[in-house]
């Protein structure tokens, strides 16, 4: 069976996003609610500048030189985070890019997966269930060294009907049918 899949929408992207930073506690438990990164980075972010600001301000109105020394630290450390965060960003961005077109073939042995930027071939034994979401379909590894695959919603019943026609044993935690 082969997908053409093209840019995502942003609902999409940041749910595949979310779904791949939170897959270790998937794993453990598959029915744990699915997170949105986005809204709590922008949350910390706000937090941590009211509370540099804080500290600036202290320093300053009591010319405490250990204040604005600590100061100089939470800066570099926001600087950290907003790197990471704009990182996060720029990959939510790329998978809605006009350059995110996958290719994927899903055969007995397991997928293989073909786009611009590079080429995956992974076993079906592999991977260790399905969860489908809100905006997706996603087939979650065993191991830290697995890829999560996902789909867009709109493949779900093809996917579903090919992995029970060669027979694959996965359990398939629909997270949708909580949240009618």
């Amino acid at each position: 069976m082969e997908i053409d899949v093209g840019p995502l929408t942003k609902s999409q992207a940041e749910e595949a996003m979310s779904v791949c930073f939170m897959w270790k506690k998937i794993v453990k438990n598959p029915r744990l609610k699915l997170k949105n990164r986005y809204t709590g980075d922008i949350i910390f972010v706000i937090i941590y500048c009211l509370i540099v600001a804080t500290m600036i301000l202290y320093g300053i109105l009591v010319d405490s030189m250990i204040m604005i020394l600590l100061c100089g630290f939470a800066l570099g450390l926001l600087c950290l985070v907003f790197g990471s965060i704009r990182s996060s960003y720029k990959s939510r961005d790329n998978l809605m890019g006009p350059t995110h077109n996958v290719k994927y073939i899903l055969d007995n042995e397991g997928f293989e997966s073909n786009s611009e930027i590079k080429r995956l071939i992974i076993k079906w034994d592999k991977m260790k269930f399905i969860r489908i979401e809100k905006n997706g379909i996603y087939i979650i590894p065993k191991e830290a060294s697995g890829v999560v695959l996902g789909f867009p919603l709109e493949y779900k019943d093809r996917i579903l009907a090919y992995v029970k026609e060669i027979g694959l044993d996965f359990e398939v935690y629909d997270m949708t049918a909580r949240t009618k």
